[in-house]
């Protein structure tokens, strides 16, 4: 293996593999060993095809490690396995096994080459380990097998044990060691020094594989997506995770207390995986705003390098790493999950409350990060921040209600805080570029009068934003689930028809004019009553205030009667969302 800036692949066997003076690591909190006889089994049947003489070599799949450091003329290289652990580690124990089985059937130099060659590191530094490091929970499974078929010529490191002293491993490990020995029996059932040979020679030799080794332009979660379409992903939280404790790998009583006690807590604030999984590249972006999507990892993981280097005492590099990590989650979390905001007051906290009620898309969370440091930082006061954040909210808003494609707008947040920082004027003059519009008063009046509001996403929040504005202190928390209600039927029948055109049914069916918060009770109830009718109903069985004011005002529900209601909309919008240009 050598170190690269770029991504290379290259055929390699087990003999290529494990000769050289590399060491792999299995990521320390990575899945544990997982494989059951039926994964163990087919790998044996890939073997046989080759031992049977049906095939010549076997390609067994691609093997995907990230280079940590090269080898030196006292120490072993080192490499993290990021795809292929089940696979290596099946194999690593199967020459274990036949390593043992070697030295049953008197072949001793056979049994002592498996060892001192391909399973046992030659340097210096960490002569007799083995070359293959397991998760940090496999370790005494895996130092047991290991000192148990090499005996006399393995070492372990016995305080980096932890994890229990049986389980899928050691099961595996027994079934291993039945089908290393099953294949090399003689005729009379004893272990045949040639049947070790042939198997050797199909292990080492004949078992082929695509080697990846990643290069610094590379996210490993990318190539792992890539080589495993059908498989369970493998997340930037699981990269991240073994990124920050791969520090600690040789304390494995630190590891297992800061993973209990530093990072399980920072993931499970976080309300669910997906939810974890999206804070990272915004996080990101708060440090680099040039990075891609596919770039966060490696661009966090070199920020952390730089900046918490290795000469820093490794518990001390994981806590400043996760202090980095940290900063932004409460900001994130309420805006993603609606938390409360710690540290946010007044009139900012009422406009980062809306802006969390919007369900904002995360494309402004790179700028809303900085934006809310800063405020803690108190380095930018609540009026000025609560203005920035209003203007987004009404950018956002307009154009959700206009229809307008949020493409661009990555571009547009991801360095805005570097463009314009907390100045107002700046921040709203950044927002629109030569294809990015913020809809005027008189495009935004044109929208809320004739568009299909009931098909757009920004639906519920704008008519429950209308029906906060009749409501005092937190009184929508206790409504039933809100629908939204058609006053004029989608499906007019009857008496509408007589003062509906199907001109004016298409023109104003789907807009916000006709449109009324109910619950899904009542709106089951309503169905496509007549006006008087529906009047009669739900004048005394809705809760929603808008609604209500809408029965009792409306005698009649007609064509003019809803451009009457959308003018008084688009008054009401335009101050509830205006922007600061006007």
């Amino acid at each position: 293996m050598a170190t690269s800036e770029q991504l290379a692949a290259d055929p390699v066997t087990l003999h290529q593999l494990f000769s050289a003076d590399n060491i792999l690591r299995c990521p320390l909190f990575q899945r544990p060993y997982v494989w059951k006889s039926e994964n163990i089994n087919r790998l044996w049947d890939d073997i046989d095809s080759v031992l049977d003489g049906q095939c010549d070599v076997r390609f067994l799949g691609a093997l995907v490690f990230d280079n940590e450091s090269a080898s030196t003329s006292s120490a072993p290289g080192s490499y993290w396995v990021i795809d292929g652990q089940q696979r290596l580690t099946t194999l690593y124990l199967s020459l274990c096994a036949l390593a043992l089985v070697a030295r049953e059937a008197d072949a001793a130099d056979a049994s002592d080459s498996l060892a001192e060659e391909y399973l046992l590191s030659r340097k210096s530094t960490s002569r007799q380990m083995p070359k293959l490091y397991p998760t940090l929970r496999d370790t005494r499974q895996f130092n047991q097998i290991v000192l148990s078929a090499l005996a006399g010529k393995a070492r372990v490191s016995q305080a980096r044990e932890t994890g229990d002293s049986s389980g899928a491993m050691s099961v595996a490990y027994e079934l291993i060691k039945r089908s290393v020995r099953d294949r090399c029996l003689d005729a009379d059932g004893k272990a045949s020094p040639e049947a070790v040979a042939k198997l050797r020679e199909v292990l080492l030799e004949r078992l082929e594989f695509v080697e990846i080794r990643l290069g610094q332009r590379h996210d490993a979660n990318e190539v792992f997506d890539r080589l495993n379409k059908e498989g369970a992903r493998l997340g930037i939280v699981d990269l991240v995770r073994n990124e920050v404790l791969k520090r600690l790998r040789d304390d494995p009583a630190a590891a297992e207390e800061v993973y209990a006690s530093t990072w399980r807590p920072f993931e499970t604030g976080f309300d669910s995986l997906d939810s974890m999984e999206g804070y990272f590249f915004p996080h990101a972006l708060t440090r680099d705003s040039s990075i891609t999507k596919s770039r966060t990892f490696n661009s966090l993981a070199k920020r952390w390098l730089s900046s918490h280097g290795t000469a820093a005492n490794p518990a001390e590099q994981v806590e400043a790493i996760m202090n980095d990590l940290r900063e932004h989650v409460g900001v994130y979390r309420h805006l993603k999950d609606g938390t409360p905001l710690p540290g946010a007051h007044g009139e900012y906290a009422e406009a980062m409350s809306a802006l969390s009620r919007m369900r904002a898309p995360s494309v402004v969370f790179p700028y809303i990060f900085s934006l809310h440091s800063a405020v803690l930082a108190t380095e930018v006061d609540g009026k000025t921040a609560a203005n920035i954040v209003r203007t987004i909210e009404s950018f956002l808003f307009r154009r959700a209600l206009s229809g307008m494609e949020p493409t661009g707008l990555h571009a547009v947040f991801k360095g805005l805080w570097n463009v314009a920082g907390a100045v107002e004027a700046d921040v709203r003059r950044s927002l629109e570029t030569k294809t990015i519009k913020f809809p005027n008063d008189a495009e935004f009046d044109i929208s809320i009068r004739s568009a299909p509001m009931y098909s757009r996403k920004i639906r519920n929040f704008a008519m429950l934003e209308l029906e906060r504005s009749f409501t005092k202190g937190d009184v929508l928390s206790s409504f039933p689930e809100m629908t939204a209600d058609h006053l004029l039927p989608q499906t007019a029948k009857d008496a509408w028809r007589e003062k509906f055109t199907q001109n004016d049914i298409d023109q104003w069916r789907d807009t916000w004019a006709n449109l009324v918060p109910l619950s899904g009770k009542a709106n089951s109830e309503k169905g496509s009553r007549s006006w008087s009718e529906a009047r009669k109903l739900l004048r005394t069985e809705t809760v929603f205030s808008t609604t209500k004011r809408v029965l009792d005002r409306y005698e009649d529900w007609t064509p003019e009667s809803l451009s009457e209601r959308a003018g008084e909309l688009s008054a009401w919008a335009i101050s509830r969302w205006p922007d600061t240009k006007s």
